[in-house]
């Protein structure tokens, strides 16, 4: 392929001067492009890889700190809460029974265990479920305290961490922790695969 010819005049008056560069011929310029493109593609998936990584990261470390303030509660209360419930429904979430013990008001003027809280969440990590949209939203100051409305924490991918108490209850397949209580994140998938009994799951819980 016959490569461009860029070519401009210098002058002045009859001693004028030609300047001849050479450039790029088409195949070069869509080389490069193609390069540019592949070394883009090599950094999104990089971004998106160190952002998943940070998101596990977080839910882990969310999960540990409900787990130890569980456990804490459990030293002063020496009971789970939702312990009363009689059974163990797989796909029901008590997740609001566990942030009332461990964030609502200490008892005996609220429902949190005589040293609540037993764990450090801001504010705006509160959420309640909006009925209307069927989705999550943050949790105004009036929903906050009051103990009647469910209220939930959403983990990095914006699905409810579950808890289930499980202590003293019939073995089923969405247990794991038998002799406590089940604290998780759904994982990337928004599928809960403890739930299901799945053997290949991407939740993350205090199993782990």
């Amino acid at each position: 392929m016959r490569k461009v010819l860029l070519r401009w005049k210098v002058g002045r008056g009859k001693d004028a001067a030609r300047s001849e560069v050479e450039g790029f011929t088409l195949i070069e310029i869509l080389i490069v492009i193609s390069i540019i493109a592949l070394l883009s593609s090599f950094v999104l998936v990089a971004v998106s890889r160190g952002r998943e990584s940070a998101h596990e990261a977080m839910a882990k470390m969310t999960v540990g700190s409900l787990n130890q303030g569980l456990e804490n509660y459990l030293q002063d209360e020496t009971i789970l809460p939702g312990s009363e419930l009689t059974r163990v429904d797989c796909y029901r979430n008590d997740f609001h029974l566990l942030y009332n013990a461990l964030l609502g008001e200490a008892r005996p003027k609220g429902p949190g265990g005589r040293n609540a809280p037993y764990a450090e969440i801001k504010e705006d990590q509160v959420n309640v479920r909006d009925e209307d949209t069927d989705s999550y939203r943050k949790a105004t100051a009036a929903e906050r305290r009051n103990v009647k409305i469910k209220k939930y924490i959403l983990d990095p991918w914006g699905h409810p961490y579950v808890y289930r108490a499980n202590k003293g209850k019939k073995a089923q397949d969405c247990m794991h922790k038998l002799n406590s209580a089940d604290i998780y994140s759904i994982g990337k998938n928004g599928i809960d695969d403890t739930a299901e009994g799945k053997e290949e799951s991407d939740d993350i819980g205090n199993w782990n």
